[in-house]
């Protein structure tokens, strides 16, 4: 997947295509990465996905799981702070199975352009975990991915411009700390976007949901 540069506190949207996507492959080990109960030949997808979410919570790196029909984790990878690449096999396997992977910033926020544009590899479910909570996108029987992506890269300047506005507000405000400041802009940045989705996804065939973490 991928993420957005930032730039004098701005989130930065730009468009890129699946071909132009670059970054080095790393390959994880998955065992140890399904909870499996005793005795027992299949686990539980839900199970799976709060187990290896959790764990992501602390990571400072992305990673992204492949999840199987039957809840287990069979393929992984490694990633930066930004972003997180697989193999061109593993694209073609991620069709119809779960997709998740973490966002590590502070506030991690929703999809960037870069993860609608994996839709395309036909997911049935994409999910972004962060420390405020989990991100999912579902696909329906109508999902199209290629329009969806169109869409958002159509309404991307439009996007910018209002998050422009709101870092410039951001930074006239008073704040306890740099820290506070940048959460807090980054916060109301990505609302943004997590807007759009709201306003968009089902018109392409897609379920938007954000599951807040609970303490």
């Amino acid at each position: 997947m991928g993420g957005r540069g930032s730039s004098f506190g701005t989130e930065v949207i730009s468009a890129r295509s699946i071909k132009g996507e670059s970054g080095e492959v790393k390959s994880l080990n998955v065992a140890g990465m399904t909870p499996t109960e005793q005795g027992s030949r299949y686990t539980n997808t839900n199970k799976t996905l709060a187990f290896i979410e959790k764990q992501k919570l602390e990571h400072k790196e992305e990673q992204l799981q492949v999840i199987d029909r039957h809840g287990y984790v069979t393929r992984a990878f490694q990633g930066d702070e930004h972003s997180v690449a697989v193999d061109l096999e593993t694209r073609t396997y991620m069709k119809g199975k779960v997709v998740t992977h973490n966002h590590p910033s502070v506030y991690g926020g929703t999809f960037s352009d870069a993860d609608i544009n994996c839709l395309k590899m036909g997911m049935k479910e994409l999910r972004a975990s962060a420390k405020e909570g989990t991100y999912s996108m579902k696909a329906t029987k109508m999902a199209n991915s290629e329009a969806f992506y169109d869409a958002y890269c159509k309404d991307a300047g439009k996007m910018q411009r209002e998050m422009n506005k709101i870092s410039i507000e951001s930074a006239k405000k008073k704040w306890r700390s740099y820290d506070d400041y940048q959460y807090a802009n980054r916060k109301e940045q990505l609302a943004v976007i997590d807007g759009w989705y709201r306003k968009n996804a089902e018109k392409y065939g897609y379920k938007y949901d954000f599951e807040p973490r609970k303490e």
